[in-house]
């Protein structure tokens, strides 16, 4: 069977993994083979209150499954963490739903995160399309 991962960034990202979350808890099934969720969260800000209520709710939703798990139904999928998949491994991951920790750039603006007047002419041009001066100016402490 197979694993779905599903990748949230930012509050909205939290906010989207927290309502399949409550879609999941309600029963509904997922496609074909896919077995088991994996969410994964990415958010430099961890005062983030939808990020704290995601993981709590992930918590929440995993110790459901675990003791009332029957194969179909209210929580009938399992929702595994990254640690749960890396359980026989020599990596550590401190964080349960946390990919990516951006350290270092809770003193920085986005474009200098992202070393826009190091990139080459045309990728400083893309991102320039792809991003307002706000966005690129932007403080990342804050998601």
């Amino acid at each position: 069977m197979a694993k779905l991962y599903v990748f949230g960034i930012g509050g909205t990202g939290s906010r989207v993994i927290k309502s399949l979350t409550f879609l999941l808890a309600s029963g509904v099934k997922l496609s074909n083979n896919v077995d088991t969720i994996v969410p994964i969260i990415i958010d430099p800000d961890q005062g983030n209150g939808d990020l704290t209520r995601t993981k709590q709710l992930l918590d929440t939703y995993i110790k459901i499954n675990k003791k009332s798990y029957k194969s179909d139904g209210f929580f009938h999928t399992p929702i595994k963490t990254l640690p749960d998949l890396i359980n026989n491994s020599n990596q550590a991951i401190t964080d349960k739903f946390k990919m990516l920790e951006l350290s270092g750039a809770q003193n920085e603006r986005f474009s200098q995160f992202i070393d826009l007047t190091g990139l080459e002419p045309a990728s400083q041009s893309l991102i320039e399309l792809l991003f307002s001066e706000d966005n690129l100016n932007a403080d990342m402490n804050v998601g």
